[in-house]
Parts: structure tokens; C-alpha cells; sequence
């Protein structure tokens, strides 16, 4: 699932608890800061990004569809895909 598919997710199960337009912006601040906490310091989730998955032996054909494929990666950088990391052990308690 993609980070801004997850975060919309969210605020539309939030929605019936939101009163007003700043508290909507409370909330989604609220999100990406602890999605930002799992990927970054506790290491629950996964940010899976295209460029990771390159390969380093680049061809000239590879450079040829490079505008394309920059596009898309520019996109990946923004909004990667969440995964929970497969070390982790949901339901322990540690």
C-alpha cells in the first residue's frame, strides 16, 4: 500500500471524529509523523522505493527511457510503498 493511500485511509476513518478543517490538519500531521516513526526509529515498516530496485549496471538503453522512468521515480521518492517489516512479530508483547 502506498504512504498517501494509507494516510488517506486514515483521515476517512477519522472523518466522523473531526469537527473542523484544523483539526483534520492536526490529524494528518498526525500520521505522517508516526508513519515516519515506524519507518525511521522503531523500524516496523518498510519504505519500498524504485530506485532501491535498480540495478547498478545501467545500459544506454536503460539511459534512453530515463525521462520516463525519472518521472516515476520522483513519484516513488514521495510516496513509497509500506510494508511491515518481515522481522517483525505482530501480537508479542516484548
Amino acid at each position: 500500500m502506498r504512504r498517501s493511500q494509507l494516510i488517506e485511509w486514515y483521515l476517512e476513518q477519522q472523518e466522523d471524529s473531526m469537527e473542523s478543517e484544523e483539526q483534520f490538519y492536526q490529524e494528518q500531521k498526525l500520521i505522517k509523523t508516526v508513519l515516519n516513526y515506524l519507518i525511521k526509529v522503531e523500524n516496523v515498516l518498510l519504505a519500498i522505493r524504485q530506485d532501491k530496485w535498480l540495478s547498478q549496471s545501467t545500459t544506454a538503453e536503460d539511459a534512453a527511457s530515463a525521462p520516463m522512468t525519472a518521472t516515476s521515480s520522483s513519484t516513488e521518492a514521495d510516496d513509497p510503498v509500506l510494508m511491515v517489516h518481515p522481522n517483525f512479530a505482530m501480537g508479542f508483547d516484548m
